[in-house]
C-alpha cells in the first residue's frame, strides 16, 4: 500500500471504518465481560473474596445474554438499501376534502417519526395545495437519513 491514499480511498477506507468501529466495540464489550467472569470464578476459590465473587457472578450471568445477543445483531450483514434514500408519495384517494386532510395527518406521522429517528434532512418536493382550505393534495417528500 503506497504512503499517499487518494480522497476516493480515504472515503472508502473512513466508511468502512465507521461501519466496522461498532462491531469491534461490541466485540471488546463481550471479551470483557468474558473476562471479568472468569475473574469472578476464580475469585470463587479464594475464601475472602468469595462473598465478592458471589455478588458478582449472577449480574455477570444476567448481562451475557443481552450483550451476545446485540453482538449477534451488530455481525449480521447490512443491506445495501440501508444507506439509500426513500422517495414518499402521499396522495389523498377518493373521499376529498377528508381524504386530503387524512393524507396530510399520514405526512405529519411520517415526518415526526423521522425526526424522532434523527433524520438528517427532510425535503419537500411538488408541493401543491388546494387554495381555498389550504389542504395538500399531493405530497412528494424525499427523505435522507441515517438512524443511530
Amino acid at each position: 500500500m503506497s504512503a499517499e491514499l487518494s480522497g476516493e480511498e480515504i472515503a472508502k477506507l473512513s466508511k468502512e471504518y465507521s461501519r466496522l468501529k461498532p462491531v469491534v466495540e461490541k466485540i471488546e464489550e463481550y471479551k470483557s465481560l468474558l473476562a471479568d467472569f472468569k475473574e469472578a470464578e476464580d475469585m470463587m476459590a479464594d475464601p475472602d473474596m468469595r462473598q465478592l465473587a458471589e455478588e458478582e457472578l449472577p449480574l455477570l450471568k444476567a448481562r451475557m445474554p443481552e450483550v451476545e445477543k446485540l453482538l449477534q445483531l451488530a455481525l449480521l450483514p447490512k443491506d445495501a438499501a440501508d444507506e439509500r434514500s426513500a422517495m414518499i408519495e402521499i396522495r389523498p384517494g377518493t373521499g376529498g376534502d377528508e381524504a386530503a386532510l387524512f393524507a396530510a395527518d399520514l405526512l405529519r406521522m411520517y415526518q415526526r417519526f423521522f425526526l424522532n429517528q434523527i433524520i438528517h434532512l427532510i425535503r419537500r418536493l411538488n408541493f401543491n395545495s388546494v387554495q381555498h382550505i389550504s389542504i395538500t393534495k399531493r405530497k412528494l417528500v424525499n427523505v435522507f437519513f441515517k438512524l443511530f
